[in-house]
């Protein structure tokens, strides 16, 4: 217990940092959408968009003018935001220990070194489940102010699932490759890159059918939020698969720390 509550207090800072940008986030994209919601001549502009370029955003399916219609648009970059914070604090919670010359005091602990893992890997997962409740609240809110009907919140509350198993594929993946490199740097680059590969992957299996088979191994793919809006639920079959390689990911990450050589 004593050290979970070392590291909750020890990633306080990274919590509000990221809470400032998630509502900054929020805020300013929520304000367009309040000018934007009621009125028809937007859609009618976003109509005569190239289709390419509003299904790499993710825009094709959906009346801006409408509650739902602009949170589905906003829903992916919530997922882009808050998949960046859990890939990046899943990997630099078990690299800073290296890079914060904090290893030896750490080692040193009367625990073991999976105890620690385990703690460091709660607190992230605590933390975001936070900043996706705060992601739903500003969501809510914004509902409110346009006075959404009860499907919008209905859709983002399941939105905010299907963001939260994204979450936590990303979060396996930093925390799988924090637990085998022991270059923080490299670390960190590695683990980012692979969530923004995946991203730009996604938006270029939107614009082309050759690549579409993509979306079958993206997690950005996994879930559609128009298929959420119009179905008011998340395929289960991608809830298994994510949660799967995620608990994969982080048995192979105990196990590689298990065996690594911390240089102190």
């Amino acid at each position: 217990m004593n050290i979970l509550i070392r590291e909750l207090k020890s990633k306080r800072k990274t919590l509000l940092i990221w809470s400032i940008i998630i509502i900054s986030f929020a805020l300013l994209g929520f304000v367009e959408g309040i000018a934007f919601v009621g009125d028809t001549s937007i859609q009618s502009l976003m109509d005569s968009m190239p289709q390419e370029l509003l299904k790499a955003f993710s825009m094709e399916s959906f009346d801006m003018s409408t509650p739902e219609g602009y949170f589905g648009i906003m829903g992916p970059y919530f997922a882009l935001a808050l998949g960046i914070f859990s890939v990046m604090t899943g990997c630099t919670a078990i690299v800073s220990e290296m890079r914060d010359k904090t290893a030896e005091f750490s080692l040193s602990l009367p625990i073991k070194r999976y105890q620690l893992l385990f703690a460091k890997l709660i607190v992230v997962f605590i933390y975001g489940i936070v900043l996706n409740a705060l992601s739903t609240l500003c969501s809510v809110v914004f509902g409110l102010t346009v006075n959404a009907q009860d499907g919008y919140y209905t859709f983002v509350l399941v939105s905010a699932g299907a963001v939260f198993f994204i979450q936590l594929i990303y979060l396996a993946i930093g925390f799988f490759v924090g637990c085998v490199f022991k270059n923080h740097k490299r670390a960190s680059s590695l683990s980012v890159s692979i969530l923004l590969a995946t991203y730009f992957f996604s938006m270029f299996s939107g614009m082309h059918e050759k690549l579409e088979f993509f979306k079958y191994l993206n997690p950005f793919d996994f879930f559609d939020f128009y298929k959420i809006m119009t179905s008011g639920t998340l395929e289960w079959i991608y809830v298994i698969i994510l949660v799967a390689l995620s608990s994969l990911l982080i048995a192979a990450g105990f196990i590689s720390y298990q065996k690594k050589d911390i240089h102190i």
